[in-house]
């Protein structure tokens, strides 16, 4: 048995020996398959490597443009759109791509950005001086304001000085403050009325007639210097002119007293009492209460013969003025005609 065994055995070896071999023309076997996973490891760095260290062969213009066509729809770049660009003049704030732009257009270029530069710089330099010239020029303006403010202000306080002087009796100082006033300011009507007064009350009626004409000259409508010539006119004995002076001063001024009063005394001296009264009437019917209106009125009714009226009014009169020479004259005649009134009606 152990016979047959062995037999068998030994002719199953000898069959796996002829296999093996037949097998080996076809592959290696490595017995343990850890060996065959190195094996192919290995082979696969070794052509990779040789991969690696071959050169690669370099690409044509043609086949470079035409890979990237094939990925791009357009190029990134025109290069005959930059020609173009190139050729044209950059407009005023417009950039150019100096990168792409020759050396002659990147002078252009610099020169373009300094001269906008400049411009700028000049504009604003000349808006400065335009606001540093209205600046001045409202300073200027300032200035001359109160320049001519304080002139203003100088000459009113010398006018009041000479009316000052004037009411107190000193007419050479008053006249030579007017003629001052008068180097400055040459047409003001004020100071020319002024000196025609201190010329009549000096007794030089023909000097004052020469400053009332200056002032009509100037301003025709002006009633004062129509009543002031009219009374230089009747100190020279011409009446009939006088008269014509004193209606166009109340023709002027309805309202001006003096020109009622004194046109009044021009009547009386002529003994055209009714109109002197009716005249004197009007004025007294707007209400005044004037002392010397009231005076020349009680004047008019005593040559009158009208006692009552012209006692009346005389005390108008004193009821409103002050104390003066001309005061006491009225009372004395009050006084007579009261005497006379209680010897008629004892």
């Amino acid at each position: 048995m152990s016979l047959i065994l062995d037999a068998l055995r030994k002719a199953q070896q000898e069959r796996k020996a002829i296999y093996v071999k037949e097998q080996g023309k076809n592959f290696i076997n490595f017995g343990k398959p850890r060996k065959a996973f190195y094996f192919i490891l290995g082979i696969g760095l070794c052509l990779g490597l040789i991969i690696f260290l071959l050169p690669v062969p370099k690409k044509t213009g043609s086949d470079y443009t035409k890979m990237v066509a094939a990925k791009m729809e357009k190029p990134l770049i025109d290069f005959k759109d930059i020609s173009k660009e190139m050729q044209k003049k950059p407009k005023k704030g417009e950039l150019i791509n100096t990168l792409t732009a020759g050396k002659e257009e990147r002078i252009k270029l610099a020169g373009e950005i300094r001269k906008n530069v400049f411009s700028k710089k000049d504009k604003e330099i000349n808006e400065t001086k335009k606001v540093d010239n209205t600046m001045a020029s409202k300073d200027s303006e300032n200035v001359d304001i109160m320049v001519k403010k304080s002139n203003e202000d100088r000459i009113i306080k010398m006018f009041n000085r000479a009316v000052l002087e004037t009411n107190k009796g000193n007419l050479d100082t008053a006249r030579d403050i007017y003629l001052k006033i008068l180097e400055e300011k040459p047409d003001c009507i004020e100071v020319l009325n002024n000196l025609g007064v201190i010329a009549m009350n000096q007794g030089n009626t023909k000097e004052a007639i020469l400053y009332y004409r200056k002032i009509l000259d100037k301003l025709p409508n002006y009633s004062k210097a129509y009543n002031n010539m009219a009374i230089a006119l009747l100190k020279e004995g011409d009446k009939k002119l006088a008269e014509e002076y004193f209606k166009k001063a109340i023709e002027i001024d309805r309202e001006g007293v003096e020109s009622y009063i004194n046109f009044s005394g021009l009547l009386r001296s002529e003994k055209r009492l009714k109109e002197a009264a009716s005249l004197l009437e009007s004025i007294i019917k707007k209400g005044y209460e004037n002392p010397n209106i009231y005076l020349s009125y009680a004047i008019i009714m005593d040559e009158m013969g009208n006692i009552n009226e012209a006692t009346l009014y005389y005390r108008y009169y004193l009821r409103l003025s002050s104390k003066s020479e001309e005061r006491d004259k009225v009372l004395e005649r009050l006084k007579i005609l009261e005497d006379r009134n209680i010897t008629k009606n004892p």
